[in-house]
């Protein structure tokens, strides 16, 4: 079976010649039909969809020319192509059909393969204005289907379509938007996030996701706006309304901060009395008893640091950790929090901490605050002994490079997996192995080591050794001599 390459209709007087051009346009691969005058072929259209047209300029009681401006009354140029076959001396004519809307000519006698060319170039153009419209058709369904704000935008950052903008009270009639730019909208705070939003995923080609409060029936209301590529040159915004969400989320975090606060004051009194029964401050007690006194008090004080953890974490999200930043001789604290973990960590775990110094670094400062630091260094040195074998050293090397203190700490268990390095840092983060569920560990001593040394102005990372262990280091700004501090 023959496959149409299209229909065509060929609407010429002399019987001779559209029956030949019918039969070598057959032989080509189209479906025609033949119209011997204009009214016949106006008859045709009304009921048959067509292609293409070759319309004879010369005809009896109706011509070409008046057959053409029939047809631009209820067709466009894309939507029914006509081809004007003219004798060569009639260029007048010629002209007054393109200015009518006529796609294209050609001249008698016809050059077949010129013709056939030219009916070519006018079935690829009719298919991919329809492959356009459908598109847009499909667009425009999308955009009606979707629950929620939807805007197509050009590159230049004018609206070109939009979908629920009056729900938000952007505007009643939201055609009247349609080539305006994005301030005739929204307010300039939005409009720039958006426009630099817009330019970010055309460098990457990749969405991105930004938040903001938009003012709405006088109350200002939290929004997520999504930016995807969609066609060459336009970009979906998807606006979400998340005011609810973000109210559930405020309720959520104050009833963890207050369920954290209750539980932290609770544990510790519980710590501390289990370690007091411990140390026989309340009385001898059986050494068994003593076994489970001290099992109690050390997962006592895993609960102590895991709550302290998940309110660091609630502090640092809701922008309320407060940094008492000051001098402070960066030796000094890594000496006090490698005696802290030695007497704690190197016990539990069978370690020992070594700490490298290089020359010339016993009157350096970094400006931090001095609990915070000393609690990112305790938690390094904790992650380097937890994961460390037994009788293995942990390495501390502190040194001073141009402006910028680096402590690097090494320990030489496992390397961590690759699969799990771009999320270490990330909260929750674990890597899938026997010995961190063994530890119990939560996956947010990293990231919250990260939210501290960066609010600090320095930087953090990692890399794994080459033979095995992991290297965790973070990099401070030096500050000033001791003499010259206030």
């Amino acid at each position: 079976m023959t496959v149409s390459k299209g229909s065509l209709l060929i609407v010429d007087d002399n019987e001779m010649n559209r029956d030949m051009l019918s039969r070598r346009l057959q032989r080509k691969g189209f479906f025609t039909k033949v119209a011997e005058h204009g009214r016949q072929a106006l008859e045709m259209i009304a009921v048959e969809s067509f292609d293409v047209i070759l319309l004879d300029i010369m005809m009896p009681e109706i011509n070409g020319i008046e057959i053409l401006k029939i047809l631009r009354k209820d067709y466009t140029m894309a939507e029914l192509p006509v081809i004007m076959v003219s004798a060569k001396d009639q260029s007048k004519d010629i002209v007054e059909a393109l200015n009518l809307g006529a796609n294209d000519y050609v001249t008698k006698p016809i050059d077949f393969p010129v013709a056939l060319a030219r009916i070519h170039t006018q079935l690829h153009r009719k298919r991919a204005e329809e492959a356009l419209l459908l598109s847009e058709a499909k667009n425009r369904a999308i955009l009606n289907a979707v629950p929620d704000v939807l805007f197509r935008v050009g590159a230049d950052c004018h609206f070109l379509d939009l979908k629920g903008a009056e729900k938000i009270g952007l505007t009643e009639k939201p055609s009247e938007l349609v080539g305006q730019p994005l301030s005739a909208a929204l307010p300039p705070s939005i409009e720039t996030l958006l426009t630099h939003t817009i330019q970010q995923v055309s460098a990457t080609e990749s969405s991105e996701q930004v938040e903001f409060e938009l003012a709405r029936n006088g109350n200002f209301m939290d929004y997520e706006a999504r930016v995807v590529p969609g066609g060459e040159n336009d970009f979906l915004i998807l606006m979400r309304d998340i005011t609810e969400r973000k109210h559930m989320e405020q309720m959520r975090n104050e009833f963890i901060s207050i369920l954290t606060h209750d539980m932290r004051t609770s544990l510790t009194s519980i710590r501390g009395s289990l370690g007091l029964i411990s140390k026989g401050t309340a009385g001898d007690i059986p050494l068994h008893v003593k076994t489970l006194v001290d099992i109690a008090h050390k997962n006592s004080e895993r609960l102590v640091r895991l709550i302290n953890d998940i309110l660091d974490i609630d502090r640092m999200e809701s922008g309320k950790m407060s940094l008492q930043r000051r001098q402070l001789p960066i030796l000094q604290l890594l000496k006090q929090a490698v005696e802290a973990c030695q007497a704690t960590y190197g016990i539990q775990y069978k370690v020992q901490f070594a700490l490298h110094m290089q020359e010339g670094m016993d009157d350096v400062n970094v400006l931090a605050d001095e609990d915070r630091l000393f609690q990112v260094v305790t938690k390094l040195l904790f992650n380097a002994a937890k994961f460390s074998p037994s009788d293995e050293t942990v390495d501390i090397v502190a040194s001073l490079d141009a402006e910028r203190v680096r402590v690097a700490i090494t320990d030489h268990g496992p390397s961590i997996p690759e699969a799990f390095r771009s999320r270490i840092f990330q909260k929750f983060a674990q890597a899938d192995t026997s010995n961190t569920r063994q530890q119990g560990d939560t996956g947010l001593g990293l990231s919250i080591s990260k939210a501290i040394i960066e609010q600090l102005g320095g930087q953090i990372g990692f890399f794994p050794g080459e033979e095995g262990g992991n290297t965790f280091f973070f990099e401070m700004p030096v500050g000033t001599h001791p003499s010259s501090s206030k």
